[in-house]
């Protein structure tokens, strides 16, 4: 089994032009992403601490558009903040849709429990922050 996945995160916050924070527990590292820029952190996979941990930029002002966030269904996530989201799941993707608001919210990612979820063939995977200008909405249509 692979002891490391490597990760890529892309912030695609073009509307908002809003950084997001990555602290990485493997490294003992932070850092910043730019928006329109991403990111490569390592997950590894035989330690059952590590995380990556994922949030905008506090400041200045609110968030005034909706914030999604793609992540690989197999992945385990914790969304922390005080703003309504909405999750679905397609085409092996979680699909996060976060309401405009203070820039309060956190995400936890860890590498799941059980081992066999973990996709066989592949040693990285994409998380994409974006707003509604750079994220296909299609995933985030609720069926009526």
């Amino acid at each position: 089994m692979r002891q490391k996945y490597t990760i890529t995160i892309q912030n695609k916050l073009r509307q908002e032009k809003r950084d997001i924070n990555v602290y990485s527990r493997a490294c003992g590292a932070a850092g910043i992403i730019g928006y329109g820029g991403s990111s490569k952190s390592e997950l590894h996979l035989s330690d059952p601490e590590d995380f990556l941990h994922i949030s905008p930029v506090k400041g200045p002002g609110n968030l005034v558009h909706d914030c999604m966030i793609d992540i690989p269904a197999w992945l385990q996530f914790q969304f922390s903040g005080s703003s309504h989201i909405n999750l679905s799941s397609t085409g092996g993707k979680a699909c996060l849709s976060i309401s405009p608001g203070p820039p309060d919210w956190e995400l936890k990612i860890c590498a799941p429990a059980n081992k066999s979820d973990i996709p066989a063939g592949k040693n990285s995977d994409n998380i994409v922050i974006g707003d509604g200008s750079s994220i296909n909405r299609q995933h985030f249509k609720q069926k009526k």
